[in-house]
This record gives C-alpha cells, sequence and structure tokens, in this order.
C-alpha cells in the first residue's frame, strides 16, 4: 500500500540545516529516510561528521501544520519519558524560520515491514506487553486522559456521524448502525486507564533490537486502559499478513486481561472512525492515507463482528 513519500533531508531549507548542524555540533553527511508512515517531511537516521549517528524528523508548517505540530507535540512527550519506558530518547529540537524538527537516538533496529515474518509478529506483539508493563503507571504529566480533546471526541463517534452518509459506507453498516451507534457510546469510559498509551502503535512505529522492541512516534501519548494499543495495532498487522485480530487478541496476555464490554465497545469506535475517515477527501501532499483507513475499517468491522456473533460483511 502506497505511503507518502517523504522529503530528502537536503531538500529542506539550507538555513534550518545549518541550525540543525549547530545544535548538534557537528554537520549531517549522510540521511536515510525511514519506511512507512503519512508524514511528508524527512524522518531518517542521519550520520554525522563527528561519526554519531542520530534520528531526525522535521516538516514545515506551511508544507504540513498538522504534522509539523505532531513533531512539536511529540518533542514535549519525549522530554518527559523516562528510560523506563522503550521509548528513544530526546537529543534536541530545533526550529526557525516556520520549519521544525526533533533529534532522537539512533535505535540499532529493524522495522518489521510487510510481509510480517512469525517472528516480526512476536516481537511486535512482544513489545506491547512490555510496554504495558512499563506504562502500567503512566509517568508522563503531559499524556492528558483518552478523550480529553474536542477534535478527538468529534473524530470517534463517527458511527452517530455516519447516519448522514451511510449510503458509501456499505450495506453491512446499514443493517447494522443502530447497534453500532449503540455500542461506540461509551467509547471514552470503556478506554479510561491508568496507563501510558501509544495511540498509534501500528509496527512501522516500531524497531525490534537484540534486546526487545522499541516504540517510536509518540505524539499521540495518553493515558487509558493498557489494551488500548494492541486493540489498535492488530488490523495493522493482519493487514501486513500477521495473525488473526480476534485470536490474538484472545491468546494475549493484555488481552486476555480486559474487559471484554469495554474492548467491544472501544473496538466499535475504532472501526467506526477508520470507516468514516476513509470516506473523507484526500488530505494534499498525503499519499495512501485513505486507503489505508479503508483496509483498517474493513479488518477492524470484521473483527468486530466475531467478537459480538454478527454475519461478517460480504
Amino acid at each position: 500500500m502506497a505511503r507518502t513519500p517523504r522529503l530528502d533531508y537536503f531538500e529542506m531549507p539550507l538555513s534550518f540545516r545549518e541550525r540543525i548542524s549547530a545544535v548538534l555540533g557537528a554537520e549531517v553527511v549522510s540521511a536515510v529516510n525511514a519506511i512507512g508512515g503519512f508524514t511528508p517531511g524527512p524522518a531518517a537516521t542521519c550520520s554525522l561528521a563527528d561519526g554519531r549517528t542520530v534520528f531526525i524528523k522535521a516538516c514545515g508548517f506551511e508544507m504540513n501544520p498538522f504534522a509539523a505540530a505532531m513533531h512539536q507535540r511529540e518533542a514535549e512527550v519525549l522530554a518527559e519519558m523516562p528510560r523506563s519506558i522503550p521509548a528513544p530518547q530526546l537529543l534536541a529540537t530545533v526550529e526557525l524560520d516556520g520549519w521544525f524538527g526533533l533529534v532522537t537516538e539512533h535505535i540499532d533496529g529493524v522495522m518489521p515491514t510487510p510481509p510480517f515474518t512469525s517472528d516480526h509478529a512476536a516481537g511486535v506483539l512482544q513489545t506491547v506487553a512490555e510496554l504495558a508493563t512499563a506504562g502500567a503507571i503512566c509517568p508522563i504529566e503531559i499524556a492528558d486522559p483518552i478523550g480529553t480533546h474536542d477534535t478527538e471526541l468529534e473524530a470517534r463517534w463517527a458511527w452517530r456521524q455516519l447516519r448522514d452518509d451511510v449510503e458509501h459506507a456499505g450495506q453491512w453498516v446499514a443493517e447494522h448502525l443502530d447497534s453500532l451507534v449503540e455500542l461506540e457510546a461509551d467509547w471514552v469510559d470503556a478506554a479510561a486507564g491508568p496507563a501510558l498509551v501509544h495511540r498509534d502503535l501500528r509496527a512501522d512505529n516500531m524497531l525490534l533490537t537484540s534486546s526487545g522492541g522499541v516504540a517510536v512516534d509518540w505524539p499521540g501519548a495518553s493515558r487509558g486502559a493498557p489494551w488500548i494499543d494492541l486493540v489498535g495495532l492488530l488490523p495493522d498487522l493482519h493487514l501486513g499478513g500477521g495473525p488473526d485480530p480476534h485470536t490474538t487478541f484472545a491468546a494475549h496476555p493484555v488481552g486476555a486481561a480486559a474487559p471484554s464490554a469495554n474492548v467491544d465497545c472501544y473496538l466499535a469506535s475504532l472501526a467506526g472512525y477508520f470507516s468514516r475517515q476513509s470516506l473523507q477527501p484526500p488530505i494534499p501532499g498525503v499519499t495512501g492515507l485513505r486507503e489505508f483507513q479503508a483496509a483498517q475499517g474493513r479488518i477492524s468491522r470484521r473483527w468486530l463482528s466475531a467478537r459480538l456473533g454478527w454475519e461478517p460483511e460480504a
């Protein structure tokens, strides 16, 4: 599935690159963009003239204001992140002439990419378990409870909003829409909890190392139920050839401990979010996002059907 092409590091404005070099105390001599993601700015492993290797993400507010703001948010999160959480350490931030960038430590690991091998799928699932244990009590003050922000609330009662566009959502949605609206109604309470949750834990937001997994891309860090990330991850893992979400969730230690009714509610909300977002117009400069959301919606709806004993959509 196509992803947004990233700007090459050396295509950024010279003044901004010079500021990065000044902050780091060494010039960037080579940069290789990471695979995956939907942001258009560089996200690159960078070699410095003094022999160090770092990871740099950057974006201009004119290029993509949402992505640039997310980089700012991630920098705030990582600044508070303790080393006990498997996440990269923030080294520096850089802001100049409408551009923002953050520099983190380089993680010497492998990003799982489709088609996922059994070892990579197992590593991803183990990373979820480790994150749930390490972040059982959220250590980050800046992480707000799930459902705190109005924009998030608006996006995540999606089945209710699809009443006005049900003809484009398919027969399965039309048949079950009233039940789906009822199911998603209490998703904020269902997702509540004390844990640190990533909120966007796809396989391409992880690196598998010799000592365990590391989660990257943390702008969505929140407080919530510890099983939230597993629910969000499994449709993406299955899309890339990984295991079936229904059986995998039940067998995973984090999923096995989750309250069933709460999971149904949150999964209904997630399926609605993907289903509705996939019907929105494409975002300029962001390639493949709507197709990705449509695929995630189909998988999430099938998983929800399996949990509730509904006939799956054709």
